[in-house]
C-alpha cells in the first residue's frame, strides 16, 4: 500500500468527526432560529390594550391624546434607560442584562400601544396628519431601540472596562491621599 494513502486514511476519522460536528452545529443553529421564529409568530401572547381601543370612526380627542402620551412615553423611556445604563460602568455592572430585561418589558408595552391605537390599521387613512406622524414614530421605535441596544453593547464591550478601571484608580488615589493627609494631621474634605 502506498504511503500517501496510509496518511489519508489516518486522518479520515478525524475529518469525519469534524464534519459531523460542523453539520451538527449548523443544524442546531438553524433549528434554534426556526423555533424562535415559530415561537414569536404563533405562541407569543396577544397584547391587551391598557385602555379603550381607538375608534376609526370619528375618534375621541382624548383617546388620540392618550395614544400620543403612550408613544411619547415609549420614546422617552428608551432614551432615559439608555442614559441610566451608560452611567453604570463606574459601578462595574454589566449593561446587557439590564437592557434585555427592560427591552422585553418595553416591547410588550409597544405591542399594547399598537393594539390600543390601531396604528397598523389606521395609519395613512382618514385620521389626519397628527395621527400619521404618531403612527410613524411608533413604527420607528423598535428600530431606535435596536440602535440603542447596539450602542450599549459596543459601549459595554469597548469602554466599560476602561471606565471601571479609571473609577478604581480614582478611588484608590483618594484612599492614598486621605492616608497621607491623615498621617500629616490634616482634615479630610
Amino acid at each position: 500500500m502506498p504511503r500517501g494513502s496510509e496518511k489519508a486514511n489516518e486522518f479520515k476519522r478525524y475529518r469525519q468527526i469534524l464534519a459531523a460536528l460542523y453539520i451538527g452545529t449548523i443544524t442546531a443553529g438553524f433549528l434554534l432560529l426556526a423555533a424562535s421564529v415559530v415561537n414569536e409568530l404563533f405562541f407569543r401572547p396577544a397584547p391587551t390594550p391598557n385602555g379603550p381601543v381607538l375608534s376609526g370612526d370619528d375618534p375621541d380627542n382624548e383617546a388620540l391624546m392618550h395614544c400620543h402620551r403612550s408613544v411619547a412615553g415609549l420614546y422617552d423611556e428608551l432614551g432615559g434607560i439608555a442614559a441610566q445604563l451608560l452611567a453604570l460602568p463606574g459601578q462595574s455592572q454589566k449593561l446587557t442584562p439590564h437592557w434585555m430585561a427592560f427591552s422585553e418589558r418595553w416591547m410588550r408595552q409597544w405591542d399594547r400601544v399598537a393594539v390600543q391605537c390601531r396604528f397598523s390599521e389606521l395609519a395613512d387613512t382618514h385620521m389626519g396628519e397628527a395621527y400619521d406622524r404618531m403612527a410613524r414614530v411608533h413604527r420607528e421605535l423598535p428600530t431606535i431601540r435596536l440602535k440603542y441596544q447596539s450602542l450599549l453593547v459596543r459601549f459595554d464591550e469597548q469602554q466599560a472596562a476602561d471606565l471601571s478601571r479609571a473609577k478604581r484608580d480614582l478611588d484608590r488615589s483618594r484612599e492614598l491621599l486621605l492616608r497621607v493627609m491623615n498621617s500629616a494631621g490634616e482634615e479630610a474634605p
